[in-house]
């Protein structure tokens, strides 16, 4: 403990040392938080569920339900929950199997506890699993047999049921709420899992036609016949009441087991857990329904449905960019993820993920600059007392700041002041200072302040630091008001300011990093203006810059037609397309390049080749019928399957006489005539189907001469 003034004391967190003894019975050692939540156990560093682990979930500085994560709800220094914070009602519990083995806690009153990171260096743990399940404090439960479970005290209630054969198990449950209860295997995986809450269905049906509690179903196949372990764990919403457990099983012969239902035996099923799969040809480990290469080993998909596997292709998703340079190998709409979060630059709103959004960072692609002090985090917790809303002495405010900046940066000083908003202490204490001046990358430290005289809000803390870029002084600091805790001091605590750093602004409806009276969206967190006030903001709005409430969008392309220079993408712009005569809103329509009656693309169209092939084509001729005798010599497009693809693709424009429908004995012979020479009756007599659009030979004439090559 130092004393740093006369009117403060600053208390430093401190480790009791773990004996040998406590390692030992904790290593395995499981950690839930109060309201049941697994926040992962004590194990080898390399366990990926370990709080060893500072890579892992459990284990990281940044990890949701870490209890390293000092600005998380289960490692923060004022998390109700959290098993760092000092005044903590409900820390975290230890546990091996169902026996409680204490608190995970910094709050000295709760006992018997043990702190994260003195245990954490004091041992060295080597366990791969957490310890769920074992002999001690399990009571036996026989199959079709019933047990009452009551709760005392921190400990579980533990139950194992031996199932010597394969069959159907069903454990009934009638449960108060506020209670979990967890199936587990003898090698401590989950099986099944019930959380008795209000509306869960656990207890006793009211009517005849409802059933008791909640049933719990287990296929014991051939591999999971033996032990299973059901533990019961009290949350703090549990209140009073005790349950009922009561087992049933029925045998089935491993010969006949089906645990998928699928039809095949599981000795025949190479997915016995797989109602959509039964069998894996080419035994790659994917079953052959989903498998798009059942007979070889080394592929099973195709991304881009292109004809190569994945692990072959170089391209996976086809977007021009190769797997080997490509950040996002399996998004087509993206090649490039800066910050590496899974989100392409396109679409991510802080794409270096410095934690400043890409619209007010001059560096979006460089996670070095600018700094800001948003990289600065604090997180707070206090136990006061007050008489007229004057803090009194002995009144305790405790802050951690963490640095997420990828530089480190210099510490000057701490500065404490009240509502005088004048100093009343100041240091440069080096051990104040994170103990060598400066914070660094992930660096947390915390102090605590304890008034010894009596103080009027705000209290504020103060750090002052260089900025790494400019080298200028600034000031970062958070302050403890009558409200809560206000860092900016603009009458909305930082719970409720979007903006906690900037006195000016608190309102963020959308979260989109925006205040609400600069956004046009406030609801809407993909947009904040609008350019063209045309309703649609310019994120989603396919012309920014021109107003067109209708989106329209001939060619599906980044522009709406009415900014696109050719709206239906055919290669010539609207301009030339009016020009010519030909429909600038279809891709088919135009004098050549896109589609036209050219069919096998020798720069001219000629009733017999490209009109025969049109009409056998229509007829539902394919391959070397397609194209025996039908293709010039000059082909560019000679292949059968490529000129089936290619009037496939076109059946619309195939349509000549637009009466819904192409067929060879009106549109085949429409144009084959048309190419011969043939105007006026004597092409359309007896080729108009009936209903047509164009029905005259003007019309016919017109409709082709628009698609065939340019004299």
């Amino acid at each position: 403990m130092k004393s740093v003034s006369l009117v403060l004391i600053l208390v430093f967190f401190f480790s009791e040392v773990a004996s040998a003894t406590t390692c030992d019975l904790l290593d395995g050692a499981y950690v839930e938080a109060s309201d049941g939540t697994y926040l992962g156990f004590f194990g080898a560093g390399s366990a990926s569920e370990s709080i060893a682990n500072s890579s892992g979930l459990y284990g990281s500085s940044a990890g949701f339900n870490s209890v390293r994560n000092n600005v998380g709800s289960y490692g923060s220094n004022s998390g109700v929950n959290s098993a760092n914070n000092s005044v903590s009602v409900s820390p975290p519990k230890i546990y091996t199997g169902v026996q409680f083995l204490g608190f995970l806690s910094t709050n000295t009153t709760k006992t018997p506890r043990v702190e994260v990171e003195s245990v954490l260096s004091d041992c060295s743990f080597t366990s791969s699993i957490p310890t769920r399940v074992g002999n001690d404090g399990f009571l036996p439960l026989s199959l079709n047999a019933t047990a009452s479970v009551s709760f005392f005290g921190d400990n579980k209630v533990g139950y194992s049921i031996d199932v010597p054969e394969t069959g159907n198990l069903i454990i009934n449950i009638i449960s108060p709420d506020g209670v979990n209860y967890n199936v587990y295997s003898s090698d401590s995986a989950l099986i099944a899992s019930v959380a008795c809450t209000v509306f869960s269905g656990c207890d006793k049906a009211l009517f005849s036609f409802e059933t008791d509690g909640k049933d719990v179903a287990i296929a014991v196949n051939a591999d999971l016949v033996g032990t299973y372990y059901l533990v019961v764990t009290k949350t703090s919403d549990y209140f009073s009441g005790s349950g009922t457990l009561t087992t049933s099983f029925d045998a089935i012969d491993a010969a006949e087991f089906d645990t998928d239902g699928d039809g095949t035996p599981d000795q025949d099923d190479a997915f016995p857990n797989d109602s959509s799969e039964s069998k894996d040809k080419d035994l790659d480990g994917v079953g052959d329904n989903a498998d798009l290469f059942d007979d070889d080993p080394n592929e099973s998909g195709d991304y881009d449905q292109d004809g190569i596997g994945d692990n072959a292709d170089l391209d996976d998703d086809n977007d021009g960019y190769a797997d080997a340079i490509d950040d996002l190998p399996f998004d087509a709409k993206d090649h490039i993820d800066t910050d590496g979060d899974g989100i392409g630059n396109s679409s991510d709103d802080d794409d270096d993920g410095d934690l400043l959004k890409d619209f007010a960072d001059a560096f979006p692609l460089d996670d070095t600059k600018p700094f800001h002090d948003g990289l600065l985090i604090f997180s707070t917790s206090s136990s006061t007392s007050s008489v007229n809303n004057v803090y009194q002495s002995g009144s305790q405010f405790s802050v951690t700041m963490t640095s997420r900046s990828k530089v480190n940066v210099q510490l000057v000083k701490l500065e404490f002041t009240d509502d005088t908003l004048i100093a009343f202490d100041s240091t440069n204490n080096g051990e104040l200072l994170g103990g060598d001046g400066r914070i660094d990358l992930g660096e947390s430290f915390g102090i605590t302040l304890t008034l010894n005289a009596s103080r009027s809000p705000p209290i504020l803390f103060r750090y002052f630091y260089l900025n790494p870029e400019t080298g200028t002084e600034e000031v970062v600091q958070t302050a403890f008001t009558k409200a809560g805790v206000d860092s900016d001091l603009d009458g909305v605590t930082d719970r409720q300011d979007a903006f906690p750093r900037n006195a000016n602004l608190f309102r963020d409806s959308d979260a989109d990093g925006i205040d609400d009276d600069a956004d046009q969206f406030p609801n809407d967190r993909a947009e904040y203006l609008d350019s063209d006030a045309d309703d649609i903001g310019d994120n989603a709005d396919n012309c920014p810059g021109l107003s067109n409430t209708n989106q329209l969008n001939t060619d599906g392309d980044t522009e709406g037609d009415a900014c696109d220079s050719d709206d239906d993408n055919d290669g010539f712009t609207d301009a030339e397309e009016l020009a010519d005569g030909t429909d600038p809103l279809s891709r088919f329509s135009c004098r050549s390049g896109c589609f036209s009656f050219d069919v096998d693309e020798n720069l001219e169209a000629q009733p017999l080749t490209d009109g025969l092939l049109v009409i056998r084509h229509l007829f539902g001729f394919s391959g070397d019928s397609l194209t025996s005798g039908a293709v010039s010599s000059d082909a560019s497009r000679d292949a059968s399957d490529a000129i089936a693809s290619y009037l496939t693709d076109a059946d619309s424009q195939l349509d000549i006489d637009g009466d819904g429908e192409s067929k060879p004995l009106t549109d085949g012979l429409l144009l084959i005539r048309y190419l011969f020479g043939f105007s006026g009756d004597s092409l359309v007599s007896g080729a108009i189907g009936s209903g047509a659009e164009r029905d005259t030979a003007e019309e016919v004439e017109a409709y082709i001469k628009e698609r065939v090559p340019a004299e």
